[in-house]
């Protein structure tokens, strides 16, 4: 029992040997091609990402390198499939308990991960569900407790494992290793990640494009009401200028056009406060989108091509869109204005044109020979025909 335990020892190691070349510290190396397909259940650890660049176009300059300063790794098994002259084998290394390793750092050609998860947090960082492909490992201190190691010519087992390699192969490292990135920045900084950053931003960003949108269509409903009442008024000007008289017919339309000028006014000027807290807003989001970028390119070091960069440019074409969309309507408010200002005037000086008229049929009332309501009434200052009324004087 003895020599066989022993044989099974040498076997072990001879294996190890033939499959993980030793070097340097306690490393585990493989072909530069394949490498071992090592999986996790969970591991917790201090992991060091300070390594990883996503450039542009989006690629992992040279292998994707991942070191854990320290680390505890539940379920670990590694499996790799070895062509030998008996024919092909899958070799697989299982820890039969928790795993440790020190200073443990792995070239990584494959990445897949289901999520992180908070043992240790924060000092500590947890990956749960873990596979990669890693053509080298090294460890200054590698504890893999009841170790056991296989070999299986058997097809199914083959097949298993040659699928598992086959989907590993096409997922996109980069992605991962951005995701890994992302969601391990998001847990660490929380509200002040870059991930939380981009997140308010696609929430605002829509939100603030649909108020401005609802702004256009109630300025233009605005401008077509002013519109509606300087066309009025022109009409009122005309109507007094001709007749030179003023009934009971002309002063009703000018109170009706004199309330509708008070109402726009309101209206407006609640809409010009409107179209101010959008600008606000939009410089508000502006802001936080730099932030954002500033933050994933210096400090993420992800490039222009990283879906996090992606989608921060998306962002920016929409916010310049609506940047566009809220110059347009603060052109129109001025524009509003200046219009009201110009009704308001115009208003005024038919008030100021009412009050000489009442005047004057209030002087002729006292007289013997005063004319009847409706006749036509002199112009204080002019000729005998009168001053123009306000409509014929107008600028």
């Amino acid at each position: 029992m003895g020599r066989i335990k022993w044989k099974k020892i040498i076997l072990l190691v001879l294996l190890l040997l033939l499959c993980l070349p030793l070097g340097g510290t306690h490393s585990l190396a493989a072909e530069e091609e394949k490498g071992f397909v090592i999986h996790a259940d969970k591991v917790v650890g201090i992991l060091d990402l300070g390594g990883i660049i996503l450039d542009s176009p989006k690629v992992i300059v040279g292998k994707l390198p991942i070191a854990f300063i320290q680390a505890d790794i539940s379920g670990l098994s590694m499996e790799r499939v070895i062509d030998t002259p008996q024919g092909t084998m899958v070799l697989s290394i299982r820890s039969g308990g928790k795993a440790s390793a020190t200073l443990m750092k792995l070239d990584v050609t494959k990445l897949t991960f289901g999520g992180l998860c908070f043992d240790g947090f924060p000092i500590k960082q947890c990956l749960k569900d873990v596979t990669l492909v890693a053509t080298k490992m090294t460890a200054s201190r590698l504890s893999i407790p009841d170790m056991s190691l296989s070999t299986s010519f058997d097809g199914a087992a083959i097949a298993q494992a040659e699928q598992q390699q086959n989907a590993l192969e096409q997922t996109d490292v980069a992605k991962e290793a951005e995701r890994l990135i992302w969601q391990l920045d998001e847990q660490q900084q929380g509200d002040d990640s870059a991930a939380q950053m981009v997140k308010t931003l696609q929430a605002d960003v829509p939100a603030l494009a649909e108020r401005v949108k609802e702004r256009e269509n109630e300025w233009r409903s605005i401008e077509e009401k002013r519109g509606g009442l300087a066309s009025s008024l022109e009409q009122l000007e005309a109507q007094i200028a001709d007749k030179r008289t003023v009934g009971s017919g002309e002063r009703k339309q000018y109170e009706t056009i004199l309330a509708g000028w008070r109402e726009l006014k309101q209206k407006g000027e609640e809409q010009l406060t409107a179209t101010n807290q959008d600008v606000a807003a939009w410089e508000k989001q502006k802001n936080v989108l730099e932030k954002a970028a500033a933050y994933v390119t210096e400090k993420l070091k992800l490039g222009e091509q990283s879906e996090a960069m992606k989608a921060i440019s998306s962002l920016r074409v929409f916010l310049e869109a609506i940047q566009n969309q809220l110059d347009g309507q603060v052109k129109t408010g001025e524009i509003w204005q200046e219009g009201m200002w110009q009704l308001e005037r115009r208003l005024g000086a038919l008030a100021e044109w009412f009050d000489k008229q009442n005047q004057s049929e209030e002087s002729e009332m006292a007289e013997e020979n005063q004319p009847s309501s409706g006749q036509s009434v002199p112009f204080p200052g002019g000729s005998g025909e009168g001053n123009p009324p306000p409509g014929e004087a107008k600028p």
